[in-house]
């Protein structure tokens, strides 16, 4: 059952990615070669799901509090794009440190989701994101990173993982419901 939940898990991790593949050249969508390149971008994902390193054994049991933390860096380092006008790099790196040291003074706060939330809120703030589809986004990652928390252990580059499949999935979602909203 386990290795099925991660299979599961997996697809809808790679899901976003295996999309924006296929439409980041929107001059031909239905060219063989690109067809090719994302058939086998996809089945060497789905591979990486045999690999000891994506799913722990032993489930952790977590706090929802990473969700509402992973918000909190979203919010955070975006703020501080916008208002401090500090460049998204060092909006980031600021939250990262001041996520350690919260860590350092409390219990039961992690660095690790704050984190995750300063590389979705290293999102680009000349696209005019209204601050709904930022909570969305951030949202979407506080998600992912609770359910990713015994999946992908040991494997570089989760947290900017999470924050690009939130973006895409949550720019997605704005622009296709945004039709019905305005």
């Amino acid at each position: 059952m386990k290795k099925f939940l991660a299979f599961i898990f997996h697809l809808f991790f790679c899901f976003p990615f295996i999309i924006f593949l296929y439409f980041a050249g929107a001059e031909n969508y239905y060219s063989i070669q690109k067809l090719l390149f994302v058939l086998i971008v996809g089945i060497l994902l789905l591979i990486g799901i045999g690999q000891p390193k994506f799913l722990k054994t032993d489930f952790e049991t977590d706090k929802l509090i990473s969700i509402p933390l992973v918000l909190v860096g979203t919010i955070t380092t975006y703020f501080l794009q916008i208002y401090a006008d500090f460049n998204s790099i060092l909006a980031a790196g600021i939250v990262g440190l001041i996520a350690v040291f919260l860590e350092k003074r409390s219990e039961t706060i992690s660095s690790l989701p704050i984190y995750c939330g300063a590389f979705v809120g290293m999102t680009n703030p000349d696209n005019n994101y209204s601050i709904y589809l930022i909570l969305m986004i951030g949202l979407i990652a506080g998600i992912l990173f609770y359910l990713s928390k015994n999946f992908y252990s040991g494997v570089g580059g989760k947290l900017g993982t999470i924050a690009l499949s939130s973006v895409i999935v949550g720019v997605l979602l704005y622009k296709y419901f945004s039709y019905d909203l305005l």
